[in-house]
């Protein structure tokens, strides 16, 4: 019975050893942040030293932010999502006129649709990107004779 107890004692502090271990990425933890631009400004900093692009760090922690940010200037929103400082999910720009962009990404990259809507919703645009490039559109209806 004590080997059992021993063995369960063990396997506990594994786990929460490696819970915490996971958990322990440097980001804060998910949230919702929402402000002006100039608020963002001062709760905000964009990391520009790293190998892989910006990264956004909370001000406050220094960590790594991770959650939703919306930020509201001039009656231009902007709603955006990051994990671990990186851009990543859908972004949105919303215009005055009721128009707006929405763009996806994934580490920080474009990647997949950015597609421009008029003010009534209908589609006026759309680009798709591929690990941030832009994927050329192939014209359809044509054809070469070499």
């Amino acid at each position: 019975m004590n080997k059992s107890r021993y063995f369960l004692s063990v396997l506990f502090l594994l786990i929460v050893l490696i819970i915490s271990c996971e958990n322990d990425h440097g980001a804060v933890s998910t949230s919702e942040w929402k402000g002006t631009e100039s608020a963002f400004s001062e709760d905000f900093d964009l990391d520009d030293s790293t190998d892989f692009g910006p990264v956004l760090v909370a001000r406050a922690s220094s960590k790594k932010y991770s959650g939703n940010i919306e930020r509201n200037q001039s009656g231009v929103i902007t709603q955006q999502t990051y994990l671990e400082g990186r851009l990543s999910g859908k972004s949105i720009k919303k215009s005055p006129d009721g128009s707006w962009v929405e763009v996806h990404y994934v580490d920080g990259q474009l990647h997949g649709p950015m597609t421009l809507y008029s003010r009534t919703g209908k589609v006026r645009s759309v680009m798709n990107y591929s690990n941030g490039e832009l994927v050329p559109a192939k014209l359809s209806g044509t054809s070469r004779s070499d």
